[in-house]
This record gives structure tokens, C-alpha cells and sequence, in this order.
């Protein structure tokens, strides 16, 4: 295990030019990760059971997620700051 990322899968080798990035994750609050590069989409399911869909999200900010993951950071709170209060959010 990486950090807290229990299981990483992308379409290519370097994250960056992946068009599909999923990632499971160790943390009390964020079960999973989904991301499309193409539609610029993140798949959140949570512990608990909600899924939730954000669009318009850059690939930049999944990439600081999934760095913040890989080193021991919590997910959790970077999803509280610079996720949660996207604009562009449903729950699927």
C-alpha cells in the first residue's frame, strides 16, 4: 500500500495524460475515486454509502488528491477544502 491508497488504476502509466484514474483509499470518511479525464468528472463513493458525481473538475486537483493520498495525507480534508464546495455536484 501507497500512503493510504489501497488500490490505484489508471488507462496509462503517467497519471497526467491518463484519461480514466481510479483509486481506493484508506480513510473514515472517502471509500473510492473515480475520475474522467475526458468529461472532466470525479465519481466520489463514500463509506457510507453516497455516491456523488463533480464536474468540471481539472486534472490537476485529482492529481494533488491522489499525491496527497500517496503520502500518508488525509483525503478526507482535502476533499472538504477543495472539493465539497464545487458548484457542479449530483448525487448518482
Amino acid at each position: 500500500m501507497l500512503g493510504n491508497v489501497k488500490e490505484l488504476r489508471v488507462d496509462n502509466t503517467n497519471v497526467m495524460d491518463s484519461n480514466s484514474i481510479k483509486i481506493k483509499v484508506e480513510s473514515s470518511n472517502i471509500q473510492e475515486l473515480e475520475y474522467n479525464k475526458l468529461a472532466q468528472e470525479l465519481k466520489i463513493m463514500f463509506v457510507r454509502g453516497g455516491v456523488y458525481l463533480y464536474k468540471d473538475v481539472a486534472i490537476d486537483l485529482v492529481v494533488d488528491l491522489v499525491t496527497q493520498a500517496m503520502n500518508n495525507g488525509s483525503v478526507g480534508k482535502f476533499f472538504h477544502q477543495y472539493i465539497k464546495q464545487h458548484e457542479c455536484y449530483k448525487r448518482v
